[in-house]
């Protein structure tokens, strides 16, 4: 079996780049119904909502990397739109493995949308996300 050598691109170091630590508001589970439920009864004719525990994340439908969220959420948002307009800049590549350091998560669990691995690929593609580092 003839073995293949590979070379990774370099990655931004995410240590370099500014990051911005914003406090999340956590709203009791009975505000977010409160604030949904008159929507969803404008648009569908039967609705019912209720607060019920966190279904194993792992199984189908979601087929998921994690059982469930930890209870210690962190959004992220990497790179901005002026790395795809008004043109693709190839050479912003992160290195999600960067972010188990930095959140100091073990482990960590992304979900998500992000672009895919062009150097890998090819080709510019999109990615929806389930890892866990």
């Amino acid at each position: 079996m003839a073995t293949e050598s590979c070379t990774f691109p370099s990655t931004l170091d995410m240590n370099e780049l500014p990051i911005v630590r914003v406090k999340l508001n956590t709203p009791p589970l009975r505000c977010i119904i409160e604030a949904i439920l008159p929507e969803l009864l404008d648009n569908f004719e039967n609705v019912s909502v209720e607060v019920v525990q966190c279904p194993d994340l792992t199984q189908p439908p979601f087929n998921l990397t994690s059982e469930g969220l930890c209870g210690d959420e962190n959004v992220f948002d990497i790179g901005d739109v002026t790395n795809v307009v008004p043109s693709v800049k190839r050479e912003k590549l992160y290195n999600v493995k960067d972010l188990k350091r930095i959140t100091r998560s073990d482990p960590l669990f992304i979900i998500g949308p992000c672009a895919g691995p062009y150097p890998f690929l090819g080709a510019d593609s999109k990615a929806s996300t389930s890892v866990t580092i």
